[in-house]
Protein backbone atom coordinates (compact mmCIF):
# COMPACT_ATOMS: atom_id res chain seq x y z
CA UNK A 1 0.00 0.00 0.00
CA UNK A 2 2.80 2.21 0.66
CA UNK A 3 4.47 1.81 -2.84
CA UNK A 4 1.28 2.47 -4.60
CA UNK A 5 1.04 5.65 -2.54
CA UNK A 6 4.77 6.57 -3.12
CA UNK A 7 4.15 5.96 -7.06
CA UNK A 8 0.85 8.20 -7.12
CA UNK A 9 2.75 10.75 -5.41
CA UNK A 10 5.57 10.80 -7.43
CA UNK A 11 3.49 11.06 -10.86
CA UNK A 12 1.36 13.54 -8.98
CA UNK A 13 4.56 15.68 -8.71
CA UNK A 14 5.57 15.49 -12.16
CA UNK A 15 2.02 16.23 -13.81
CA UNK A 16 0.79 18.93 -11.41
CA UNK A 17 3.55 21.02 -12.24
CA UNK A 18 3.05 20.37 -15.61
CA UNK A 19 -0.80 21.35 -16.05
CA UNK A 20 -0.29 24.68 -14.24
CA UNK A 21 2.49 25.50 -16.30
CA UNK A 22 0.32 24.52 -19.85
CA UNK A 23 -2.82 26.61 -18.69
CA UNK A 24 -0.62 29.58 -16.91
CA UNK A 25 -1.39 32.69 -19.25
CA UNK A 26 1.52 33.55 -21.82
CA UNK A 27 2.76 37.18 -22.40
CA UNK A 28 4.54 38.64 -25.47
CA UNK A 29 5.91 42.06 -25.48
CA UNK A 30 3.68 44.49 -27.26
CA UNK A 31 4.48 45.55 -30.69
CA UNK A 32 5.53 48.96 -31.76
CA UNK A 33 2.48 51.41 -33.03
CA UNK A 34 4.25 51.45 -37.04
CA UNK A 35 4.41 47.31 -36.76
CA UNK A 36 0.35 47.34 -35.62
CA UNK A 37 -0.80 50.08 -38.28
CA UNK A 38 0.59 47.96 -40.77
CA UNK A 39 -0.74 44.67 -40.12
CA UNK A 40 -4.31 46.05 -39.68
CA UNK A 41 -3.97 48.12 -43.36
CA UNK A 42 -2.76 44.72 -44.74
CA UNK A 43 -5.98 42.88 -43.19
CA UNK A 44 -7.98 45.59 -44.54
CA UNK A 45 -6.54 45.55 -47.96
CA UNK A 46 -7.17 41.86 -47.63
CA UNK A 47 -10.64 41.69 -46.63
CA UNK A 48 -12.20 45.07 -48.51
CA UNK A 49 -13.64 42.31 -51.50
CA UNK A 50 -15.85 40.21 -48.39
CA UNK A 51 -16.86 43.79 -47.64
CA UNK A 52 -17.90 45.42 -50.79
CA UNK A 53 -19.97 41.98 -51.03
CA UNK A 54 -21.33 42.37 -48.18
CA UNK A 55 -22.54 45.84 -48.80
CA UNK A 56 -23.29 45.09 -52.36
CA UNK A 57 -26.01 42.29 -50.82
CA UNK A 58 -27.51 44.50 -48.06
CA UNK A 59 -28.13 47.12 -50.49
CA UNK A 60 -29.53 44.33 -53.52
CA UNK A 61 -31.81 43.21 -51.00
CA UNK A 62 -33.57 46.17 -49.51
CA UNK A 63 -35.67 46.40 -52.27
CA UNK A 64 -36.92 42.66 -53.31
CA UNK A 65 -39.92 42.84 -51.25
CA UNK A 66 -40.74 46.46 -51.40
CA UNK A 67 -44.13 46.85 -53.10
CA UNK A 68 -45.18 50.24 -53.77
CA UNK A 69 -48.99 51.41 -53.94
CA UNK A 70 -50.38 54.78 -54.72
CA UNK A 71 -53.40 56.02 -53.68
CA UNK A 72 -54.60 59.01 -54.84
CA UNK A 73 -55.36 61.90 -52.80
CA UNK A 74 -58.95 61.83 -51.46
CA UNK A 75 -59.16 58.12 -52.01
CA UNK A 76 -60.84 56.13 -49.20
CA UNK A 77 -58.76 53.37 -47.76
CA UNK A 78 -60.05 50.71 -44.76
CA UNK A 79 -57.81 49.85 -42.30
CA UNK A 80 -56.53 46.25 -41.52
CA UNK A 81 -56.13 46.58 -37.92
CA UNK A 82 -56.36 49.09 -35.08
CA UNK A 83 -54.70 51.81 -34.89
CA UNK A 84 -53.82 52.37 -31.07
CA UNK A 85 -53.78 56.58 -29.44
CA UNK A 86 -54.13 58.47 -32.65
CA UNK A 87 -54.07 62.12 -32.12
CA UNK A 88 -57.35 63.53 -33.42
CA UNK A 89 -59.38 66.82 -33.51
CA UNK A 90 -62.10 66.42 -31.68
CA UNK A 91 -65.91 69.00 -31.96
CA UNK A 92 -66.58 70.85 -28.56
CA UNK A 93 -68.89 73.48 -28.75
CA UNK A 94 -68.15 74.22 -32.21
CA UNK A 95 -64.66 74.66 -31.89
CA UNK A 96 -61.83 71.81 -32.72
CA UNK A 97 -59.96 70.40 -29.68
CA UNK A 98 -57.30 67.90 -29.24
CA UNK A 99 -57.67 64.37 -28.17
CA UNK A 100 -56.40 60.93 -28.62
CA UNK A 101 -58.54 57.56 -29.65
CA UNK A 102 -58.05 54.23 -30.82
CA UNK A 103 -59.32 53.58 -34.91
CA UNK A 104 -60.71 49.95 -34.83
CA UNK A 105 -59.92 47.66 -37.86
CA UNK A 106 -62.49 47.91 -40.54
CA UNK A 107 -62.77 52.07 -40.49
CA UNK A 108 -62.83 54.07 -43.58
CA UNK A 109 -60.00 56.73 -43.83
CA UNK A 110 -59.63 59.80 -46.57
CA UNK A 111 -57.37 63.16 -46.57
CA UNK A 112 -59.71 66.04 -46.75
CA UNK A 113 -58.91 69.34 -47.87
CA UNK A 114 -58.89 72.47 -46.11
CA UNK A 115 -62.13 73.38 -47.13
CA UNK A 116 -63.98 70.47 -46.63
Amino acid sequence: MNTLAAIIIAVLRLLVPAVVDYYKPKYKQADNQSTVKAALARKIRQSWPVVLLLLFMITITGCVNTRTIYVPDGTPVKLRETVKNVKVWIMVDGRQQPSTMNIPAGWYCVALDEDQ
